[in-house]
């Protein structure tokens, strides 16, 4: 583990506040490294570093700086799936309080509503393209191959196609 030390150092850049990793980091900011031929997060590499264990399995290296590259260990706290969310909720930090538009629509009432159907933010298909499917599903003749065909033309899986012609997604869209 003297090897592990050493390469964590050296990918350390430290200083008053965040200590920044240097080395190879993911998508989020988060340092990862191979240890014993699998990736662990910089700020987990940092708990073993400087409290000589390693984070039960579930257990999250969280950061009160916010700044996912720092690694110091003064700025970092163990917690699980909810005690992270309820940090990252108290400093506005989830994705809907970043982009309420996202989640949540005004009604012609002035209500918000929860955005459904085309008005969500991840949705990929419109409401035209919907009716149209089901449509096609209750006309066809036969519905061999009719969903796969449908999941290529629309760029949607199987079976989101089949759950729309059954009624079990987009429930709240009529004709």
């Amino acid at each position: 583990m003297k090897d592990l030390i050493a390469k964590f150092w050296s990918k350390t850049t430290r200083s008053d506040g965040c200590w920044e990793w240097t080395g190879t980091k993911m998508k989020d900011s988060r340092g990862v490294m191979s240890v014993n031929g699998k990736n662990q997060t910089a700020p987990r590499i940092s708990w073993y570093v400087h409290f000589g264990y390693w984070p039960e399995k579930g257990v999250f290296v969280c950061h009160s700086c916010d700044n996912p590259s720092c690694v110091n260990p003064k700025h970092l706290w163990l917690g699980d799936v909810k005690s992270n969310a309820q940090d990252a909720a108290s400093k506005k930090r989830l994705f809907l309080q970043r982009n309420p538009e996202k989640s949540f629509f005004a009604s012609e009432e002035g209500k918000l509503k929860r955005a459904r159907n085309e008005d969500h933010g991840s949705a990929k298909l419109k409401n035209s393209d919907v009716l149209e499917i089901r449509e096609i599903v209750a006309t066809a003749k036969s519905k061999y191959g009719l969903y796969v065909a449908l999941s290529k033309r629309f760029g949607v899986c199987k079976d989101t196609i089949q759950k729309i012609a059954k009624g079990k997604k987009w429930k709240s869209l009529t004709a």
